[in-house]
């Protein structure tokens, strides 16, 4: 028996484990040449929407350093650790599920949170006040060679050091004791 190569591809795929519409129509594409140029298929399943996640990175001391918002949790942790001068302070970190997939309402608890909790490194959304957190914690921590002028600290943090370099003794032991 004899037949063409849109049946052979019909039974193929009939007969295949269960699949979507869109993977169906993925395998007919990829089947039925159509003679030297398959044909092209269009995705119809939307892109899957993953949770949206709340992380804090809090120090040995249980300190928040940093605090963010994304739905894909490992490959951003393993961006931290790479590009982020701050990651390692990082000790433990503490995920929220925020219960939702809008990346638009995640933003909008992560600017609330940030601002309610004040990460030590968070730069966006970040309340007056950031590069001296910065120093007080850097110099709480004994991390002398962040506060060299030139570091990845960045221009805020130098201006707040020069300016504790050019305080009396006293007066920069009050402002770093919180006194």
């Amino acid at each position: 028996m004899s037949v063409t190569v849109d049946e052979y591809v019909a039974r193929v795929v009939a007969e295949a484990p269960p699949l979507s519409d869109y993977q169906r129509e993925r395998i007919s594409a990829l089947l039925a040449t159509g003679g030297d140029t398959p044909r092209r298929v269009t995705p119809q399943e939307p892109p899957r929407q993953y949770p949206q996640i709340m992380y804090r990175h809090l120090d040995a001391c249980g300190c928040l350093v940093y605090l963010g918002i994304t739905n894909a949790f490992h490959s951003r942790t393993k961006e931290h650790s790479r590009d982020s001068w701050w990651s390692k302070f990082s000790k433990t970190v503490d995920i929220t599920d925020l219960g939702t997939t809008d990346a638009k309402e995640a933003r909008e608890v992560e600017r609330a949170a940030i601002t309610d909790e004040h990460p030590v490194f968070n730069s966006v959304h970040a309340s007056h006040g950031r590069e001296s957190r910065i120093v007080k914690y850097l110099v709480n921590h004994e991390q002398w060679d962040h506060l060299v002028v030139g570091t990845q600290s960045g221009p805020g943090v130098e201006a707040v050091v020069r300016q504790l370099l050019n305080a009396n003794a006293d007066d920069a032991i009050n402002w770093i004791s919180g006194e």
